[in-house]
């Protein structure tokens, strides 16, 4: 893999995972105009719209984090992503 290949796809890398951490702070953390909402009820809302929206492996890699899944989970995600496309432009 060329160097600036590789250097795309960490930064590429980079913004999934904080999108899905940003969504999360937005969901889990108080607001000065609503209540933080319960974990699970954050961790629900991110599994709905993984597929469509933000990258399902990051979301079971924090669910993971949180202790609310499992390594397995996330790395057969993972497989089931790298399966579907190649990872070379």
């Amino acid at each position: 893999m060329a160097a600036d290949t590789f250097a795309t796809t960490q930064r590429n890398s980079c913004a999934r995972i904080l999108a899905v951490a940003d969504i999360y702070d937005a969901l889990a953390a108080k607001r000065p105009y609503r209540d933080a909402m319960p974990l699970e009820q954050v961790v629900g809302i991110l599994g709905k719209d993984a597929p469509r929206a933000i990258d399902p492996v990051c979301v079971e890699a924090l669910k993971t984090a949180l202790g609310l899944g499992s390594l397995s989970q996330a790395l057969n995600c993972l497989a089931d992503r790298t399966s579907q496309r190649s990872l070379l432009p």
